[in-house]
């Protein structure tokens, strides 16, 4: 009787087989496609941010480049290059020579860039780091018609094919972008006096984007017609893939998304980001059959656990019994074993029926945790870029960040934000490498108690010894928000001289009520750190205190104030005082209020500080003999008093500039070295090497100890030397060119062309013939 209570009736068994089977069924198809479709999804939205990252890099460097033309064009060399008449050679020659080393020094300092191009349309002469020639005569010159074209101050265009040595044996074509900005800066159409192009090579570029984010495969750029601009097939390039690919709809791109198409019978999905700088499209193709693939140990899983679900809903329906208990058993205490992290059931315990359901849970689970570790890794990488996108206003939507700020933990309101740019006065003094990463690290920290303290605030490191702080105000009121992170930044000043026993100085900004405003309140922060070289280092220096003006007829006459601190380099009184002169009798046609004018005195002897201290200057008996450069300027009553306050330090600056260079160490060898070069310059074997070894110098002194004497390096003194000797040779002899190569230490005439059209802007024969 006790055995048949036990036994379940067939047909009641039946139902619950199918009831308990189905259940099992839905639930485990309706878990496999909900997480196919997000998995597919998160990939979609990743691959969309990889490409925006992506853009974002490429857009860094393109702006630094921007920013490096920028700067070229106001340099006075590059000003007479565009508004000078330059008739004669030796004026040529001489601007050349100087343009050529700075363009060289842009080239050295920039590895993406090929080549830097000037255009003077007043003189028809086009310039680059090696070459001065009429644009007729220049092997590029299709970009200047391209200029002219073009209505904008600065554009992008490309790529555009060169062909480097058209006519010799090594002629080679290149595939460049260029970068065209116009002189004056602002001028368009007509008004254009030239143009400065920055090329860069789309094979540069391509390694760029490649090594910047290998897991998205291959990427490629289109500009805004449509028209290929980089790609790894440089067959593509000049193609109008976006037409050939997406139709009318190519126009409708919005700035980033996703398309399905299909290419070459092949379907799939286009990834792609627009840039706002360039307007450039960044391209990713993932064909479905890739993507399935990538998806597929994730769906085999999910279809294993599945299957797994049924057998065992149907076997644990089936045999009520202990002999199926025991696999059941060994099944929950391995995924136990994977929650907990601790080995509750030795190997030999894995046994059974249910081994592979075993092996893919704990496979799902160390997934998961792998997949969590790395997100916890990249946290602070993310927090810095999203900060720093935020201080260059990449960023402008605090509705639209919340989320990835409370996902990294960036405590900051949506609006009311002053941004603080703090630095140690003495980076040297830090230490390591190390030490200063963990004193940069300290005081990111303590800004943030600070400010967390009173407000929301985030820290993030700009460089070692360097950091910037965002700091964020539920109050509405600006001068009282000021005055609390005046406040603040006193605290992090008295507490690294307490705790960290180092000074430091902090610039701070202007109240900006929501996030566009970041963008200028961190470079008005920067420019107020600027000004502790005037009112000294270990002090909180706030923007509204230092009253810059914002006016646009303002803002014209401060631009022309660095004249007068590239006067003072070059060590001329005269000219320092006549430009200084005419600063201020500007200033006062414009009417300019005393608290500008006096604004205006301040920043010009920052700049010429800054430029002494470039040329390792000892500047401290200034500010020891001044005092308060700031405060005494801030306190005159008198235009004259202030005029001559301000020339005075100029005229001490260029004494202390002039001392120094006169002060040079004198070595008694160094003469005979230079009539050892003199004597000997013919050989083609004279080198510094050699000439140290006669002398029984050293070669890294000898170099050094030219630099120091000459102000040029052994190399090019030698140069000068040959240059001169062959075109006297030139002129008075009837030799030929190749023994002149070789009368001046040149083993081969193509060496000797090439440096001495570099040198004098023309080649030997144009040269014998012009002065024949």
């Amino acid at each position: 009787m006790r055995t048949i209570k036990r036994r379940i009736p067939q047909k009641v068994l039946i139902v619950y087989v199918a009831v308990f089977v189905s259940i099992v069924i839905l639930t485990a198809s309706l878990s496999y496609w909900s997480v196919a479709v997000h998995v597919k999804e998160d990939l979609d939205a990743t691959r969309i941010d990889l490409l925006k990252q992506l853009g974002q890099k490429v857009d860094l460097v393109l702006r630094g480049i921007d920013k490096t033309t920028l700067n070229l064009v106001q340099e006075m060399e590059v000003v007479r290059f565009m508004e000078g008449n330059l008739l004669e050679d030796q004026q040529k020659y001489e601007v050349f020579n100087n343009l050529s080393n700075t363009l060289r020094t842009i080239l050295d300092a920039n590895n993406i860039l090929s080549s830097i191009y000037l255009y003077s349309s007043g003189n028809n002469l086009i310039a680059s780091s090696s070459t001065l020639e009429k644009r007729s005569q220049f092997f590029d010159s299709e970009w200047v018609d391209m200029f002219h074209k073009i209505n904008d101050i600065s554009v992008w265009i490309g790529p555009r094919k060169v062909t480097y040595n058209a006519n010799t044996s090594y002629s080679i074509n290149k595939n460049v972008i260029t970068l065209m900005r116009s002189y004056p800066l602002t001028a368009t159409g007509s008004r254009k006096k030239g143009s400065v192009a920055a090329n860069i090579n789309e094979e540069k570029l391509n390694e760029l984007i490649s090594d910047t984010n290998s897991r998205l495969g291959q990427v490629f750029v289109m500009d805004g017609m449509g028209n290929v601009i980089s790609h790894q097939n440089k067959e593509q390039l000049y193609q109008n893939t976006g037409k050939i690919w997406f139709g009318d709809d190519f126009d409708q791109l919005q700035q980033s998304g996703q398309q399905k198409i299909q290419i070459d019978g092949m379907n799939g999905q286009v990834y792609y980001y627009t840039s706002p700088y360039t307007g450039w499209i960044f391209m990713n193709f993932m064909p479905d059959e890739k993507q399935d693939e990538q998806l597929g140990v994730i769906r085999n899983i999910l279809l294993t656990v599945a299957l797994g679900m049924v057998v065992f809903a149907v076997i644990a329906a089936l045999m009520l019994s202990n002999r199926f208990y025991r696999p059941m058993q060994q099944a929950l205490r391995s995924i136990s074993t994977q929650l907990k992290g601790e080995a509750d059931s030795s190997p030999a315990e894995m046994y059974g029926n249910l081994d592979y359901l075993e092996k893919k849970f704990s496979q799902v689970i160390t997934d998961n945790r792998t997949m969590n570790q790395q997100l916890r890794d990249s946290k602070p990488v993310m927090k810095w870029s999203l900060l720093m996108d935020l201080l260059l206003g990449n960023r402008t939507s605090s509705v639209a960040e919340k989320p990835l700020f409370d996902f990294l933990g960036i405590r900051l309101y949506s609006s009311n934000y002053i941004v603080m740019v703090a630095e140690f006065d003495k980076p040297e003094e830090l230490g390591s490498e190390r030490d200063a990463q963990l004193y940069t690290y300290g005081l990111c920290n303590m800004a943030e108690e600070y400010m967390n303290a009173t407000g929301k605030g985030a820290s993030i490191q700009l460089e070692l010894g360097k950091a910037a702080f965002i700091m964020s105000f539920e109050d509405e009121n600006a001068s009282g928000n000021i005055v609390t992170a005046l406040s603040i930044g006193e605290l992090i000043h008295s507490s690294v001289e307490q705790y960290f026993n180092k000074s430091v100085s902090i610039g701070l900004s202007r109240h900006t009520e929501n996030m566009r405003g970041l963008k200028l309140a961190y470079l008005e922060s920067l420019e107020a750190l600027k000004y502790k070289l005037v009112l000294g280092m270990n002090m909180v220096l706030s923007i509204e205190d230092l009253k810059i003006p914002s006016s646009e007829s303002t803002i014209k006459i401060f631009a022309t104030r660095e004249g007068v601190a590239d006067a003072l380099r070059e060590g001329n009184v005269k000219k320092t005082e006549q430009l200084f002169d005419e600063l201020i009798n500007k200033a006062v046609q414009e009417n300019f209020p005393p608290e500008t004018m006096k604004q205006l005195c301040v920043q010009v002897l920052v700049e010429s500080l800054s430029e002494a201290l470039e040329l390792n200057v000892d500047v401290s008996e200034i500010t020891r003999k001044h005092g308060d450069l700031y405060q005494t300027i801030n306190n005159s009553q008198e235009l004259a008093e202030i005029r001559a306050y301000s020339k005075n330090i100029l005229i001490e600056l260029i004494r202390l500039i002039q001392e120094k260079r006169s002060s040079r160490s004198k070595n008694e060898a160094f003469p005979k070295i230079l009539d050892y070069i003199h004597d000997n310059y013919q050989r083609a074997d004279l080198s510094l090497n050699l000439i140290a070894e006669k002398f029984d110098f050293s070669v890294s002194y000898l170099s050094r100890l030219f630099k120091e004497q000459m102000e040029c390096n052994f190399l090019e003194y030698l140069i000068g030397i040959r240059v001169r000797a062959a075109q006297e040779m030139l002129i008075s002899t009837g030799m030929k060119i190749n023994e002149i190569a070789e009368e001046v230490g040149y083993s081969n005439s193509y060496s000797f062309n090439r440096i001495f059209k570099k040198y004098t802007g023309m080649t030997p024969g144009e040269y014998k013939e012009r002065n024949s």
